[in-house]
């Protein structure tokens, strides 16, 4: 059951990014212009999107390359990241992240994250293919880069998981002998990088539950502790989690895989050198059972200690998208409610906040035929929201957006007809 499930997920990705990629570029939408971010002919998505204090936007995408002979699922992907200047019309032109070309291994998916640090420092953190020293075999590494000119080049990728010694191939998707991907990043603001990734060194097949592992540096990616096991052996294998710096530490989001078989979005804290804080805060009333791997990830932003998280639901009434705030930390999460409760479907929300504490939610819905990009804006601390506001154009199914906010402005970015665009606009934040 659990491999029909994943075939049946997998398969849909897949056809998500083969969306043709010769469509004209979508018209003005009421909320603002459009751009184009990815090459024409490339399949491509938006992965994230993050703001600095002086108005610039980060727009970090991947264009898909060919699929990899015997290797299943495995294709040679490029990242690419682009700065939106906060007088320009569009973005500048982008340079390519990763060093070797078709190195990454990115999807909607399995996304590449991408931070700024106070100091300015654009730090991405993705898989990447890889061959493995213990037998020879395709494996996927998680490789971290930096860019210390904002954006205009970046240092080379370091390596930052050790071998694994066991060998998955015989049940993996990708044919690959281990995996180290899904990844999640947090810089805390005295630029101290918190590396985070799902991990199969010690799983028996790929299908088993993973175990979450981090690294660490202390001097803004120059350097890196050695790679450690947090924790695991009930984290949803495909699950995309993420990391959120705070002042105590670290906040990270997974879901947890129970004996009874419910894959629950949690909330795990961790201290500054990612020391366990109590115990994890479990998202939402409603249980969801599943035998297989839902793919989902949960959204969280914080101001001070006010935490905000988003996630899918697909046991609470109605389906969909979900909302709840923690006002301690995320020690605890009130009772969630759902951002779009008249849509016929939603999923993937991303969240962003402002220094003020607005709140900016987005993800893709449908309420008629074709999926669109929602977004709505909290001007009280995610207590209510704005009614859902469709960004994107009215044509090919749109979805996997991204979300920033600053000085007043918001970027948006999604993947509509296998090509990512963007839209840049102070409508969103009224």
């Amino acid at each position: 059951m659990r491999d029909a499930v994943n075939s049946k997920i997998a398969g849909a990705a897949l056809a998500l990014l083969s969306f043709a990629a010769t469509a004209e570029a979508p018209p003005t939408t009421a909320a603002g212009m459009v751009v184009r971010l990815s090459a024409e002919g490339k399949s491509a998505a938006p992965l994230q999107v993050v703001a600095a204090p002086d108005g610039h936007f980060h727009l970090l995408w991947v264009e898909k390359g060919p699929e990899q002979p015997g290797q299943g699922h495995a294709s040679s992907d490029d990242l690419y990241l682009a700065t939106w200047p906060a007088t320009a019309a569009g973005p500048q032109a982008p340079v390519r992240v990763n060093a070797a070309p078709g190195e990454a291994k990115s999807s909607v998916m399995i996304r590449a994250r991408l931070a700024r640090g106070a100091d300015g420092t654009l730090h991405v953190l993705y898989p990447a293919n890889g061959t493995s020293p213990v037998n020879g075999k395709p494996v996927i590494d998680v490789h971290y880069a930096r860019s210390r000119d904002g954006g205009r080049s970046f240092d080379a990728p370091v390596t930052l998981n050790s071998p694994a010694q066991n060998d998955l191939t015989a049940t993996s998707h990708s044919n690959a002998a281990a995996a180290a991907t899904f990844p999640a990043l947090a810089v805390a603001s005295d630029n101290r990088i918190h590396a985070f990734w799902l991990d199969s060194r010690h799983v028996r097949q790929t299908e088993d539950p993973s175990d979450v592992y981090a690294a660490t540096s202390t001097d803004g990616g120059t350097t890196w502790q050695s790679d450690r096991r947090l924790f695991g052996g009930r984290l949803c294998e495909c699950c995309q989690p993420v990391a959120l710096a705070t002042a105590d530490g670290v906040l990270l989001s997974s879901r947890d895989v129970d004996p009874a078989g419910f894959r629950d979005p949690i909330v795990t804290r961790l201290g500054r050198t990612l020391e366990p804080v109590g115990m994890p805060v479990r998202l939402g009333t409603a249980r969801w059972a599943l035998d297989g791997c839902p793919m989902k990830s949960t959204a969280l932003v914080a101001v001070g200690a006010r935490v905000h998280a988003a996630w899918y639901s697909q046991a609470d009434a109605p389906a969909g998208v979900w909302f709840a705030t923690s006002s301690d930390g995320g020690a605890s999460f009130a009772a969630g409610r759902p951002l779009h409760p008249t849509a016929l479907a939603s999923d993937e929300p991303v969240l962003a906040v402002a220094a003020d504490g607005t709140v900016v939610a987005a993800w893709h819905a449908k309420e008629g035929t074709a999926r669109r990009i929602f977004v709505a804006t909290s001007h009280d601390g995610g207590l209510s929201f704005s009614t859902p506001l469709a960004v994107s154009p009215v044509g090919e199914s749109a979805g996997y957006p991204s979300i920033a906010v600053t000085a007043g402005e918001a970027v948006v970015a999604w993947q509509q007809g296998g090509a990512a665009y963007a839209l840049r606009s102070r409508k969103i934040l009224l």
